[in-house]
């Protein structure tokens, strides 16, 4: 009686998988069925296909703050040369993180008073593009000065290679800051552009 209880319901669910297969083959035609060509082709037609002329700073790493300033890193020696020699106001603010092999990152200010958050951003994109994201690191330290701190001439006996700069007086740290970057897409004037930036900032405008 139990082999038989066991038989039975061993038959049931043959059914049931006979059932499901079958049901699985028809929805696998279905699929097999699609013109997948459309389907890529309506995808690729949905993104704008005009020119448009880059603009100065995206010739650096770049990024504007959730309170709307905009935000430069130099990518490598060359950049941060011209970074901090051509582009660098009185106003503006300097980053850099607290370890060798890190861009120079400013803040452009245009005379505007620099909110926290922007300048906890702006550590953040420090950190992140610094030699430490290599290594592996979570955290690193990062800091700000005014761009009379920042000098493109070495000490007595030392020397400054490409993209080098002594940093003079009193350093305005954030600590901790943490390796993270987000990657947003936006649209502008029919075009899209992809940005890259601590997630307060990127999220807000992406």
């Amino acid at each position: 009686q139990i082999a038989k209880q066991y038989y039975d319901a061993s038959k049931k669910a043959s059914q049931k998988l006979k059932g499901l297969e079958e049901s699985v083959n028809k929805i696998e035609t279905k699929l097999s069925s699609v013109e997948k060509d459309k389907i890529e082709t309506k995808a690729v037609d949905k993104i704008p296909k005009r020119k448009r002329e880059k603009v100065w700073y995206e010739k650096f790493h770049w990024f504007k703050s959730s309170d709307g300033f905009l935000i430069l890193s130099g990518k490598d020696a060359s950049t941060n040369e011209i970074l901090i020699r051509k582009y660098l106001n009185k106003e503006d603010l300097v980053l850099h993180a607290e370890i060798q092999g890190a861009p120079f990152t400013i803040i452009k200010t245009e005379g505007k008073t620099v909110t926290s958050q922007t300048i906890e951003e702006a550590a953040q994109a420090t950190a992140a593009r610094s030699k430490a994201w290599s290594l592996g690191l979570t955290v690193v330290d990062a800091y700000w000065v005014n761009p009379d701190q920042v000098e493109a001439s070495a000490p007595s006996g030392e020397y400054l290679g490409k993209g080098q700069f002594m940093i003079r007086g009193k350093r305005n740290y954030n600590r901790g800051v943490e390796l993270k970057l987000a990657i947003g897409v936006k649209e502008e004037n029919q075009n899209l552009i992809f940005i890259a930036g601590p997630t307060s900032a990127i999220e807000k405008q992406s």
